[in-house]
């Protein structure tokens, strides 16, 4: 018999795999990033290459085949691949699919979180989350339209203007859709990959992320005038910082150049949506 979503039990493996939406919901709330290595290269004016090595802890008793990598841009690149601790190619879950599996991961957020409710609660919730799941579909999609994100994010906040009505439970399940919710509101998307073998419960795994990133204020004319009269230019990135875990970052320049005078700008932010200027 196959468990509710919600259930942090085992699945039977002889039944076969969890479907994706279900092994996300788990992703979701029992999967957290524990440490951040970043490499950036200069590869010329162009183009800089972004290499980083995130790991991910499973602190849930159910193994997990789809990740959601942490909220990223939609930015011009070019080769951009991700790779596991054995240094096997994973797949891109294309923007299509992806949108129906983070849509039916979070109806299973908000089911799950009315389990917690009490029925003059769930009377009031029940108008909220009918509201939200029609939308859901809409909200994830490639460049979604900024309408149906509001509207998401407006009966979510219909639920935080009266917080002492619910039970805690209900409330830390529903702040995991709230930050989806503004991850996408702010022009975040959550990439989701497929592993080549199961995160397996109490354990760790490494994912290795890299892509060529266009740079475009270094095809600036003024840029590279400055840069063949002086030999220097002003070189400036946002790498992801974030909070409360372990985070490396190194830069390289191309042969033959020399960083000087560093000056770091630091804007911590959550995990989910967090940009540092340096």
């Amino acid at each position: 018999m196959e468990p509710d979503a919600g259930s942090d039990k085992p699945y039977n493996t002889l039944a076969g795999p969890p479907p994706m939406d279900k092994d996300l919901y788990h992703a979701l709330t029992k999967v957290d990033i524990q440490r951040v290595h970043t490499t950036l290269t200069i590869d010329d004016f162009d183009y800089i290459t972004e290499d980083v090595r995130y790991v991910f802890y499973n602190s849930g008793t159910t193994e997990i085949s789809v990740l959601p990598l942490p909220a990223m841009r939609r930015k011009a690149q070019r080769n951009m691949k991700v790779e596991d601790f054995r240094n096997r190619k994973l797949v891109f879950i294309p923007s299509s699919s992806s949108a129906d599996i983070l849509s039916k991961a979070s109806i299973h957020i908000l089911d799950n979180a009315n389990h917690y409710l009490l029925q003059e609660q769930k009377d009031v919730f029940k108008e909220i989350n009918d509201s939200i799941q029609s939308k859901l579909s809409e909200v994830f999609k490639y460049k979604p339209k900024q309408s149906y994100i509001e509207y998401a994010c407006e009966q979510i906040s219909k639920i935080q203007e009266r917080e002492h009505f619910w039970t805690e439970d209900f409330l830390r399940d529903i702040f995991l859709l709230t930050d989806l919710l503004i991850q996408y509101r702010n022009g975040f998307y959550r990439p989701l990959i497929n592993l080549a073998e199961p995160l397996q419960p109490r354990s760790y795994t490494l994912i290795h992320f890299s892509a060529e990133r266009v740079r475009e204020y270094l095809q600036d004319r003024k840029t590279r005038l400055k840069f063949n009269l002086l030999g220097r230019f002003t070189f400036s990135f946002a790498p992801e910082i974030y909070s409360d875990i372990s985070n490396y970052v190194r830069i390289f320049a191309p042969e033959g150049l020399v960083i000087k005078n560093v000056e770091f700008v630091i804007k911590p932010k959550s995990k989910e949506n967090s940009e540092s200027e340096n």
